[in-house]
C-alpha cells in the first residue's frame, strides 16, 4: 500500500512510487506531495553545500536534464558511486520497472546534463556501460545499495549502468525544477509494475 512520506525518498533505492506500488499514474495530489517533498529535500542540499546527502545516508547527488518533449529543466535526486576513473555512476533501475525511467532518456536523447555533486555543480556526459566495464559498475553499486539486485530480478528490461563525465565547456543546461516530468515520462504500457516518472522526484535511481 502506498505511503507518504514514510516510505523511502523519491529515487531512493528501496522507493515505492505510487505508480509501482498500485499499478497506475498517480493523481494529482500525489504528484504535488511529491513535487514539494523533492524540492524541500533539494533545498535542504543545496543550502548545506551538498554536505548533507539529499536523501537518507547513501551519497546522492541533484541531475537536471531537459525534458524531450517539454524543453523543461528537469532535477531529480540520485544515488551514485565513483569509479576508478573518478567519474560518477548512476544506475536508471526505476525500481525494477519495465520501463527506463524519465531521466535517463531526457539525459540519452541530450547527450549531457548537469550534477550537482558536493559543493561542486558541472555539464555531464553519460555514457551507458557494456561488457566487464558495466560488471565492474554494476558491483559497485550493489555494495553502495544490494536492493538494485532485487531490481533486476523484477523486470525483464536490461537496467542501464551509467557512467558522467564531467565536461569542460560551455553551454550549461540551466538549473531545474525539482517537479516530476510526467510530459517526459515513457509511454504508458501494459506491464503491472512501473514506477510513474516520479523518480524526478526520486532519489537514488531509481
Amino acid at each position: 500500500m502506498f505511503e507518504w512520506p514514510t516510505s523511502p525518498a523519491p529515487g531512493e533505492p528501496g522507493t515505492f512510487t505510487y505508480s509501482a506500488v498500485m499499478g497506475r499514474r498517480p493523481g494529482r495530489l500525489t504528484r504535488a506531495l511529491t513535487r514539494a517533498f523533492v524540492a524541500w529535500e533539494a533545498k535542504r542540499f543545496r543550502r548545506s553545500g551538498g554536505t548533507r546527502p539529499a536523501f537518507g545516508k547513501h551519497p546522492q547527488l541533484l541531475l537536471t536534464t531537459v525534458g524531450r518533449k517539454t524543453g523543461k529543466p528537469r532535477t531529480v535526486p540520485l544515488l551514485y558511486g565513483r569509479d576508478d576513473q573518478d567519474r560518477l555512476i548512476v544506475v536508471a533501475s526505476y525500481a525494477g520497472a519495465d520501463q527506463h525511467p524519465a531521466w535517463w532518456l531526457n539525459l540519452r536523447d541530450a547527450g549531457k546534463g548537469r550534477v550537482e555533486v558536493g559543493s561542486e555543480n558541472y555539464e555531464v556526459a553519460p555514457v551507458e556501460l557494456e561488457g566487464e566495464e558495466r560488471e565492474r559498475a554494476w558491483k559497485l553499486m550493489l555494495d553502495i545499495s544490494p536492493r538494485y539486485a532485487d531490481y533486476a530480478k523484477k523486470t525483464t528490461r536490461r537496467i542501464p549502468v551509467v557512467a558522467l563525465t564531467r565536461l569542460e565547456s560551455a553551454e550549461g543546461v540551466p538549473a531545474g525544477s525539482t517537479e516530476q516530468d510526467h510530459a517526459d515520462a515513457p509511454e504508458r504500457t501494459d506491464s503491472p509494475e512501473r514506477a510513474d516518472s516520479s523518480e524526478p522526484a526520486t532519489p537514488s535511481d531509481h
